[in-house]
């Protein structure tokens, strides 16, 4: 629809924007060192992005925030990230009471002791989303995919679709000083309010068919009670993708062969 925001270091410009979308508006935090504000953008039937609230942040203490959050309700979220080196890899933040409080939830992999690293290599690049009381996480690595039942802070009920944790190896020449080891290289989520898409990273097999190693081309649909549904499996791998709120159709993400061009393939998911 168009170009929006500044990048750069001035009043009303972003250096690293996260963002999540609803029925109620575009939201969005600079996740630059610290988030200093939250913004809350409609998009007008011209294209225009008009900024209807600005909510300071400046206020979080010590935040750890990771590229994902999501709104729960008016004004509350829950935010991918903690205070740095405690256990915590879900806040759970009142922009207007003030409040950042850690939900208790935290990998049970059976690893303790560098908390930090374990906090970066299971927030950086996870898959975090929500419907109604319900918040999915996916891990970047192993594979593990678990839907959380949240009241305010407190996690009521887990519904894993998948359980496998990596094993977490402390490996000094590494970022962090960690490795984490697996047979899997973790999922890939996106989520509307009917279905979960399920991609594995590297999923697919030795042939990559002329396609980088990254590319894949198979995504598993489930239901928010964990329930599988379908699968699919494009005719073009691709890199990166993006399903309709309304499950009917999906952009990918991928490469022409022949010319080298970046291109988007839109599939029909209505039949």
């Amino acid at each position: 629809r168009g170009e929006y925001l500044n990048y750069g270091r001035g009043a009303e410009d972003v250096l690293n924007p996260v963002i999540f979308t609803d029925t109620t508006g575009i939201y969005l935090i600079d996740n630059n060192d610290s988030p200093n504000f939250l913004a809350r953008y409609e998009l007008s039937e011209a294209g225009d992005l008009i900024l209807k609230k600005k909510t300071d942040l400046s206020w979080i203490e010590h935040p750890l925030m990771f590229n994902r959050f999501v709104r729960v309700a008016d004004d509350e979220f829950i935010v991918l990230g903690g205070r740095a080196g405690e256990r915590e890899l879900l806040s759970y933040i009142d922009v207007v009471k003030k409040e950042q409080k850690p939900v208790r939830f935290w990998p049970e992999d059976g690893y303790e002791r560098e908390i930090f690293g374990k906090q970066v290599l299971y927030g950086n690049n996870a898959s975090l989303d929500v419907c109604g009381d319900k918040v999915l996480y996916a891990c970047p690595y192993g594979r593990y995919l678990d839907i959380l039942t949240i009241e305010k802070t407190d996690v009521i009920a887990h519904n894993c679709i998948y359980d496998d944790l990596p094993e977490l190896k402390t490996a000094p020449g590494s970022s962090f000083g960690l490795r984490p080891v697996s047979r899997y290289n973790g999922l890939s989520v996106t989520a509307t309010d009917e279905y979960i898409y399920v991609i594995y990273e590297n999923a697919m097999d030795s042939d990559r068919k002329g396609y980088p190693w990254y590319f894949v081309d198979e995504i598993e649909v489930y239901d928010w009670n964990g329930d599988f549904v379908r699968k699919y499996r494009t005719d073009c791998p691709f890199a990166m993708y993006a399903v309709s709120p309304d499950d009917r159709s999906m952009l990918t993400y991928t490469v022409d062969l022949d010319t080298g061009e970046d291109i988007l393939v839109l599939y029909d998911l209505s039949e």
